[in-house]
């Protein structure tokens, strides 16, 4: 069921209040409707660019009224700026990980972003997800996963992409990145097990290679 609902084609959408039932509501026929120019019809929907406010008001609840939204796809290519922000992980089966992604995505919908998510095996097909990146025109992406290696980052900045660390930093500080000072907070647990009178510790590391769980034993 899920490979016919795959491959069947989408349903397009209709021009409401009209009798073209098959008809795909474009920016032509919305700028037609309401006497402007397709890219009039474009900026509007556009953030920063110019449009009188009362009459991006006027095409936007046009739009809505008759179902029309723009090709965000197609506003990438014309802007050079695409909206879908790529997302590098390994299993969602990590609680910790699954609820940082959830808020991740939630997070970059919020400011009008879509998350394009690739989701690497035990064979870290890292060309293959920037590959899929490049289809759609990503420039920016998120590397979250605990197992992501060096070669992984460097394959990212080798291909031009904007790359945001979470959860991690890279060693030569090239990427901007967002994640807890593990090697203090490994410190201090340790020193607060030390005046406790604890001699004899034992640690969890986790997956053999984290990068988290290396770093917490420094």
């Amino acid at each position: 069921p899920l490979a016919a609902w795959v491959s069947a084609p989408a349903r397009p959408t209709k021009l409401k209040g009209t009798d073209m039932a098959t008809q795909t509501v474009t920016s032509a026929d919305v700028a037609r409707a309401l006497g402007v120019s397709r890219s009039t019809v474009s900026r509007a929907f556009t953030p920063d660019t110019y449009v009188r406010p009362e009459l991006r008001e006027k095409i936007i609840k046009y739009s809505k009224r008759v179902g029309y939204e723009p090709n965000k796809l197609a506003q990438a290519l014309i802007s050079r700026q695409s909206p879908i922000v790529g997302i590098v992980m390994h299993s969602l089966t990590n609680p910790f990980h699954a609820e940082i992604y959830s808020e991740l995505t939630a997070g970059l919908q919020r400011v009008g972003l879509t998350p394009l998510t690739a989701q690497l095996g035990e064979e870290n097909d890292v060309e293959g997800a920037l590959a899929g990146f490049q289809q759609y025109n990503v420039s920016r992406v998120v590397l979250t996963s605990f197992a992501i290696t060096e070669s992984v980052l460097e394959a990212c900045l080798a291909s031009g992409l904007d790359v945001f660390l979470l959860n991690r930093v890279d060693a030569l500080g090239l990427t901007d990145a967002v994640c807890a000072d593990l090697v203090q907070g490994g410190a201090l647990a340790a020193d607060h097990l030390a005046r406790l009178g604890r001699r004899r510790i034992g640690i969890v590391e986790g997956l053999s290679g984290s990068w988290t769980a290396t770093t917490r034993t420094q």
